[in-house]
């Protein structure tokens, strides 16, 4: 397996499509502005706050579909139809997320837009999918996403057996699988790859995420299987004012060890990913390849930094323990740019 890496992949890989990216957008909001330039601006907006929220890095869910173009040569103007309605799709997914992670009261617009959002995405993806074996596919995993969505909103706050955390965790991303579905159905040729691909990263989208939003998950007390990890034994965390400093926290993730476990699964679940394009005999000088080689990268550098470190690291002198968090924040800052 040979690699390039960059200091951020999916900015990397973005500048490979920007065009493709952009025509998407610009395909989607203009559809909607058709119905209603209200409707379109509320899309826009959903868009730009996650961007912000990501330190206005590329989000993996958006680069999807292209992903799977480059890996497999897809034709760009199937790609790009696909890629519109599974952009309507995550960004109602977005709307949805947002709003259960901090329930408020939502604008008539805003809700309507998601639903139109919901609507569209729906619409496009059916297209593809209709009258072939992918239309069940996509339907059931629609339903399993959003069965395991309910999941995560019933038990996110508890303390619960990690194998559940993350079956559910892991269930609530189905909804990628819709995309999948449809670009599955217009590439038969690759058409076992592209499913068996984007279930390895199901689980890994969490693992990011888990990762990179490890202090906000902990200050809106949603118990993410990263925590769940590091404070099983200690379930009243969230009241121990100890806690609530971010260098305490993270310092907890590595004694615990729940960080390196983590990085670990990531690891583990990108090779599954980078092997498979191995097998299937892809390209493995594509930017896909390059996109995920790179994240892996990220994560053994911060994995092997922590490896010497369990069970010890507060006792070690404060100056120590300070360059140490200093690195591990630096790399997971990394990691959170490919999430």
């Amino acid at each position: 397996m040979k690699c390039n890496t960059g200091i951020n992949p999916s900015i990397s890989f973005f500048n490979l499509y920007k065009s493709n990216l952009l025509k998407t957008r610009g395909s989607l909001f203009k559809e909607l502005d058709m119905t209603s330039s209200i409707f379109g601006d509320e899309a826009r907006k959903i868009l730009e706050e996650k961007l912000i929220s990501n330190n206005n890095t590329p989000l993996l869910g958006e680069l999807f579909p292209w992903i799977i173009k480059d890996l497999v040569k897809a034709d760009d103007c199937i790609t790009h139809n696909i890629s519109v309605g599974w952009l309507a799709i995550y960004l109602y997914t977005l709307f949805i997320d947002e709003y259960l992670d901090k329930p408020e009261l939502i604008c008539p617009n805003k809700f309507i837009t998601g639903s139109l959002l919901a609507k569209t995405g729906l619409l496009k993806i059916s297209h593809f999918t209709n009258n072939t074996i992918y239309e069940s596919y996509v339907d059931n995993a629609l339903s399993y996403s959003a069965r395991n969505q309910q999941l995560d909103v019933s038990f996110q706050k508890d303390n619960l057996p990690l194998i559940f955390k993350e079956q559910y965790s892991e269930g609530k991303n189905y909804v990628i699988l819709a995309c999948a579905g449809a670009l599955a159905a217009q590439n038969n040729r690759h058409a076992e790859f592209i499913t068996s691909f984007s279930r390895t990263l199901l689980l890994t989208l969490q693992y990011l995420d888990d990762i990179a939003d490890f202090e906000e998950d902990f200050y809106s007390k949603n118990y993410t299987v990263l925590l769940n990890d590091a404070f099983k034994d200690n379930p009243d965390f969230y009241n121990n004012p100890k806690f609530h400093s971010k260098q305490n926290l993270l310092s907890e993730l590595i004694e615990s060890g729940s960080l390196h476990r983590s990085l670990k699964k990531i690891i583990n679940l990108l090779n599954e990913s980078i092997n498979l394009i191995e097998k299937y005999q892809l390209s493995n000088n594509s930017g896909a390849f390059d996109f995920f080689c790179s994240i892996s990268t990220s994560c053994t550098i911060l994995a092997n930094l922590l490896q010497p470190h369990h069970n010890k690291f507060k006792y070690l002198p404060l100056n120590e323990r300070e360059i140490i968090l200093d690195n591990v924040e630096n790399h997971i800052s990394i990691i959170a740019q490919s999430s």
